[in-house]
């Protein structure tokens, strides 16, 4: 082999194992710029994030033919509300055996539920009566107080309140007034006229029942 021959296979060795050391740098080189670009946009998003993860894909807009419709929320179920207790019947006011239909002018007639039904002071009785019935006793009675209609009429509807009545209205005839005071199935009608003379002439009419109810 000639000089000149030796000499050009040297250089071709030597181009080649100069070619590899140059790959051989570039990689070196380059992996380091790689790791610290990810690093760096790492440590500026606040943390590392897993490139190879699968994003989650967005659901799709309602209208576009695509993925599922949306659930309906219905309302809540409600329970049906509980009934009220009824209120328990008032007990009676009267009791048997009852009093005999009896009558009196100027006083007050045996029997009559003066414990109850109590006049106003002052007051002039008129007429009184009771009268038993099927498990129920009717009285009346009429008299002549001092007071003013309205006081009259105030002072029945207050003392029987204490007893549990309730006031209602009741028709009136001309320059009189009225009010009917019920209990259940009890009931009592009190009218009131003036007497031209500054004083007030009222009637009541009552019946009273031996058993509670409504």
């Amino acid at each position: 082999m000639t000089v000149l021959k030796r000499l050009c296979l040297t250089g071709a060795g030597a181009a080649v194992a100069l070619a590899g050391v140059a790959l051989v740098l570039n990689q070196a080189t380059a992996e380091p710029l790689k790791t610290s670009a990810v690093m760096l946009a790492s440590t500026e998003t606040g943390g590392v994030t897993a490139l190879s993860q699968p994003q989650a894909s967005l659901p799709a807009a309602s209208g576009s033919g695509q993925g599922k419709r949306p659930l309906e929320v219905l309302p809540p179920v409600q329970a049906p509300p509980r009934a009220l207790p009824l209120p328990a019947a008032p007990a009676p006011l009267v009791r048997a055996p009852l009093p005999a239909a009896a009558s009196a002018r100027n006083s007050l007639v045996r029997g009559f539920p003066s414990n109850i039904v109590s006049f106003p002071d002052r007051t002039v009785p008129v007429f009184t009566a009771v009268s038993p019935g099927e498990g129920a006793v009717e009285f009346t009675a009429e008299g002549i107080t001092p007071l003013t209609i309205d006081q009259a009429l105030a002072h029945f509807q207050q003392s029987l309140f204490k007893t549990g009545f309730r006031s209602e209205a009741a028709q009136a005839g001309q320059g009189g007034a009225a009010i009917n005071l019920v209990r259940g199935k009890d009931q009592i009608t009190v009218s009131a006229t003036s007497t031209g003379t500054g004083a007030t002439r009222f009637s009541l009419l009552g019946r009273f029942h031996t058993s509670a109810g409504k």
